[in-house]
């Protein structure tokens, strides 16, 4: 899988979906990753 650790995904759980990293086929993860960006854009924390 192409996608680098990050911060919203701590251990293997997904914050998005609450499902293990490992049960996502890698547009599922994409598709997380790009949720909890905006997310974090709404929320203003960009730190």
């Amino acid at each position: 899988m192409m996608a680098k650790p990050d911060s919203d995904m701590e251990g293997t759980i997904c914050k998005n979906c609450e499902r293990p990293i490992n049960d996502h086929l890698p547009e599922e993860l994409e598709e997380c990753l790009r949720i909890l960006e905006l997310k974090k854009l709404k929320d203003g924390d960009l730190t």
